[in-house]
């Protein structure tokens, strides 16, 4: 469990692992994740939310897992987790 902005929340993902694949991959490509608050923020553009964190990153990801779910599903199987789908877009 995770204190994150003072709520304690179960992140779909061992955090500890997704660190270590991404500081791997930045090592590996010779590449920094931009981040906020010591938080993956793969997202262009200048605008920077307010309160980013693990807990937000999480629920942007848990919503494009279910959308595609939901709709890629019907033609084809969605084999990701949020686990997954973070570190391949980060």
């Amino acid at each position: 469990m995770l204190n994150l902005h003072g709520s304690t929340t179960r992140l779909p993902f061992d955090l500890v692992s997704v660190k270590r694949h991404l500081t791997e991959l930045e090592a590996m490509f010779g590449e920094q994740i931009r981040r906020i608050t010591d938080v993956p923020y793969p997202f262009g553009g200048s605008v920077v939310p307010p309160l980013w964190s693990w807990k937000a990153l999480q629920a942007i990801f848990v919503g494009k897992l279910k959308t595609m779910t939901r709709w890629c599903n019907k033609k084809f199987l969605t084999e990701t987790s949020v686990r997954n789908h973070l570190i391949g877009t980060c």
